[in-house]
């Protein structure tokens, strides 16, 4: 262990510093799904920090795995940008959507087509970056991805 990380591990005796450092890294909580918080990133507010709990299943380290695999290809504007992770995974910076919804309706006009790859299809999911739509919760894509050939062109519908 090294005398930077010994540092780091002795602020855990301190619950205000920790909590400091806490409120410095994350703004104002954006959602919660099942294992993980999502939170404004206040050091640039093109990104957000996702925080996954302990008994999470690792669905960061699956985003970031994915956005790997598909950051090279046509595919990756499909895909919210992932740009660093923790090392143990449960902390990781994604770029930023706007909602699907503004005020309880869409306010874009959404593609009729998205990839089949995308399995857990919802509004809470996707979000706009400019005038494209994107997944910016698709870590159970990994399990599709594997099971049927990897990234493919073909399209479902989209309807919400």
């Amino acid at each position: 262990m090294t005398e930077t990380y010994k540092q780091k591990l002795s602020y855990l005796d301190n619950p205000i510093l920790s909590l400091e450092i806490i409120d410095f890294l994350c703004g104002d909580l954006l959602g919660q799904g099942c294992f993980r918080d999502v939170y404004e990133y206040p050091l640039d507010p093109n990104w957000v920090i996702k925080i996954e709990m302990e008994d999470g299943c690792g669905e960061n380290w699956s985003e970031y795995r994915i956005w790997g695999a598909v950051m090279e290809t046509e595919h990756k504007k499909w895909f919210a940008e992932c740009s660093w992770i923790s090392n143990n995974g449960l902390v990781m910076l994604q770029k930023k959507t706007e909602p699907f919804y503004k005020d309880d309706k869409k306010w874009k006009k959404a593609p009729d087509k998205i990839p089949n790859y995308f399995t857990d299809i919802k509004a809470d999911n996707f979000g706009w970056v400019g005038k494209q739509l994107i997944c910016h919760d698709y870590s159970f894509t990994l399990e599709k991805l594997t099971s049927s050939g990897g990234l493919t062109n073909r399209m479902q519908k989209f309807k919400l």
